[in-house]
């Protein structure tokens, strides 16, 4: 399902960007909030040429329904169609969580919001959401990755499924468990397939308290867990200042 290269894995969606007519080129969407409250989602479509087409606009919401700064997006394949779609992990302002998709469709827009997932045990400003294959199914799924008032850290894992025709999110499984010396706010996270074995992993870029800047990788296992985190390369502080660096991540936004 999807786009795939020579090797048979998933080509991916290059950084900001977005596939949601699924013809092998990816677009661009973006969310506007316009300040009387109303928010419409905006496509470029990209052409043979490697431009932009003018802006076309798909769903819209009614006025003070939608908080921007409630929304962290995710972007993905979620029902293997091969169109990417927009996930938003949605604050609802009373300690729940709703996970809304908007699936693309084949003109490049896209359809109104079905909630996929939802929870009340999530702090929404300790709640980081990412998105990538992590089973290899050729479905994209989500990961949170949970900064704990105690200083340790979780990820849990919510799998893409199609159950009796229905797609949505199942349950969420921990997947990664760090007892401490890792501060969420204090580091980027990317996901890409590092490993080459058609899963997708998680890497950091991680500000260490003396302020030189350390990567952390951690490969993800075909039942879902991540292996324990490899520590990469320790850039010096004389040579990296981390408050000017941002990673650039092909699904998060």
């Amino acid at each position: 399902m999807g786009v795939r290269d020579h090797r048979g894995r998933r080509v991916r969606p290059s950084a900001g960007g977005r596939r949601p007519t699924g013809d092998g080129r990816d677009d661009v969407a973006v969310w506007y909030a316009y300040p009387d409250g109303t928010t419409k989602i905006w496509t470029y479509l990209s052409t043979t040429t490697g431009t932009f087409g003018a802006p076309t606009s798909s769903w819209s919401a009614p006025t003070g329904t939608w908080a921007r700064a409630r929304a962290k997006f995710v972007t993905g394949d979620f029902n293997g169609d091969g169109r990417d779609d927009l996930g938003a992990f949605y604050g609802q302002g009373d300690d729940s969580v709703k996970t809304y998709v908007f699936n693309a469709q084949p003109g490049g827009g896209f359809a109104a919001p079905v909630v996929w997932w939802q929870t009340t045990a999530l702090d929404w400003s300790r709640t980081y959401p990412h998105s990538g294959d992590f089973n290899g199914d050729g479905r994209d799924d989500a990961t949170v990755w949970y900064d704990y008032a105690d200083g340790s850290d979780k990820t849990s894992t919510i799998l893409s499924e199609n159950v009796d025709g229905t797609d949505r999110f199942g349950a969420a499984k921990v997947t990664l468990n760090s007892a401490g010396g890792l501060d969420i706010t204090r580091s980027q996270l990317v996901v890409g397939d590092y490993y080459g074995d058609g899963r997708d992993d998680l890497s950091i870029m991680h500000n260490l308290a003396d302020d030189s800047v350390k990567t952390w990788t951690w490969i993800a296992r075909p039942d879902t867990l991540f292996n324990a985190g490899l520590a990469g390369y320790t850039v010096p502080l004389s040579s990296w200042d981390y408050s000017l660096s941002r990673f650039t991540n092909t699904y998060n936004h």
